[in-house]
């Protein structure tokens, strides 16, 4: 029969931050002739802009090593960001007031660094790891439009500036953002893209050090309309290939919850769990922003098995529920009364019985009764008197056996807690009507009517 669930949401809470990852990946360059050429233009003229990456670098630089460029190798039109010898960042557009620089010493090497520039209103700003570590006039910079696209690694044509190391999270916006802004993004990847951002490269493509050939297309995650293709690129093993990433948050929602479900829980992924327990389900995103949720889950099991007496009789498997018994044949109509585990028919029919337990609702299967297991036995077997009954009942047996005694619902109303040949029942607090009086003993079982005035 079909099982009806419930779903109690006990409590919940959203935790806002995301799951730290090492599945996140980048691109290791390997400073002689990878690079990626994307199909993006670029923000153009004197508008404001901002470029983000994480970089590594192992050792000082003998000479810059472009991050990222686009433009035309002429006065003020290129944007050639890079890190540049004396362990420092560098912006050059070429020409008077198109070029700034940090003091040496401001970008640490052999770690993860975020770096960042920002023109605003003809003023350049260098920042790493969220810091301001640079300022100068920019009132030269004015980029061309239809000239080369953004490439990652490598300078715009006019010279060759390679890099040597790790990128990853490249980001450009068309707007200079505050260092309050990019402090407080640049820790996570970006799960819904903010305004402004026009160009996103998670790189988390390939597999980590691992043999990537074919994996040559760097995906734009903000529109998807500027992806890039690697250049040059080995595509296996640590250098020169898909490695691990800079370990910024996922940008992963996590939700922790608890549910408490009937026979089974149906977990929003569609996963099935039917023993209790702590389970993770995953709703996975086309972005890479998974849905991770943890749910402390609550089955509670309804036996909905039957037993068939032998006599025609019926007993629910489950105890401490409450019951109602059902008549298959009139489309599961309750049966008046019978509402108890024990269930004497009196017409032959099919029966189920609807069973609540711990606040769960479940049907068994329906089950024939062929007779209404009303067989006289002989007085040989047991003398039952007075029949009618009135405040007393004597029953005298033959053979030593176990007296049950049933109401005309079904309901088990008295049981002998021996098995001796001589019973006597107090029937001062019975209500008058039939009842079904059956006797078990080592010979089988036996029933008989009985009525009490």
């Amino acid at each position: 029969m079909t099982t009806a669930l419930r779903h109690s949401v006990l409590s919940a809470f959203v935790l806002c931050f995301a799951l730290f990852s090492n599945a996140q990946n980048a691109l290791n360059f390997d400073g002689t002739d990878d690079y990626v050429q994307t199909s993006y233009p670029g923000v153009s003229g004197t508008a404001n802009r901002t470029f983000e990456a994480w970089v590594y670098v192992q050792n000082s630089a003998s000479s810059n090593m472009c991050i990222l460029d686009y433009g035309l190798n002429a006065v003020g039109s290129r944007n050639t960001f890079s890190v540049g010898p004396g362990d420092k960042l560098v912006y050059i557009s070429g020409g008077t007031n198109a070029n700034i620089s940090s003091p040496n010493g401001t970008f640490p090497i052999a770690q993860w660094n975020h770096v960042a520039f920002v023109l605003e209103n003809g003023v350049g700003y260098l920042y790493v790891n969220g810091t301001q570590v640079g300022t100068g006039s920019l009132t030269t910079v004015n980029t061309p439009t239809g000239q080369a696209n953004m490439t990652i690694g490598e300078r715009v044509m006019g010279g060759s500036i390679p890099f040597s190391g790790i990128i990853d999270e490249v980001r450009i916006w068309n707007y200079a953002r505050t260092a309050s802004e990019i402090m407080g993004s640049m820790n996570a990847e970006f799960c819904q893209i903010p305004v402004g951002l026009e160009v996103y490269y998670k790189a988390n493509s390939g597999v980590a050090s691992g043999s990537n050939a074919g994996v040559t297309t760097l995906v734009d995650d903000a529109s998807g309309s500027f992806d890039g293709t690697l250049t040059n690129f080995a595509l296996s093993g640590s250098t020169s290939n898909w490695v691990l990433g800079s370990g910024i948050s996922s940008g992963n929602t996590t939700v922790s919850f608890q549910e408490s479900a009937c026979n089974q829980y149906v977990a929003p992924s569609g996963a099935v769990f039917d023993t209790t327990g702590i389970y993770t389900d995953i709703i996975p995103n086309a972005a890479g922003c998974d849905s991770v949720m943890t749910i402390d889950v609550d089955i509670t099991e309804v036996n909905v098995d039957v037993t068939e007496n032998g006599d025609q009789t019926l007993t629910a498997n489950q105890g401490g529920a409450f019951y109602q018994w059902l008549s298959c044949t009139q489309g599961f109509a309750p049966v008046s009364g019978a509402t108890s585990q024990t269930f004497v028919p009196t017409q032959i029919g099919q029966y189920a019985v609807e069973i609540t337990y711990n606040g769960c609702v479940d049907t068994s299967n329906c089950y024939n009764i062929t007779s209404i297991g009303l067989t006289e036995f002989g007085q040989e077997l047991l003398e039952v008197f007075p029949n009618p009954a009135v405040g007393r009942l004597h029953l005298q047996a033959t053979q030593n056996g176990r007296v049950s005694i049933f109401d005309a619902t079904g309901k088990l109303v008295y049981k002998s807690l021996d098995r001796g040949l001589t019973h006597e029942i107090d029937l001062e607090d019975w209500a008058p009507g039939n009842y079904v009086l059956r006797f078990k003993t080592a010979s089988g079982v036996h029933t008989r009517s009985v009525q009490v005035r």
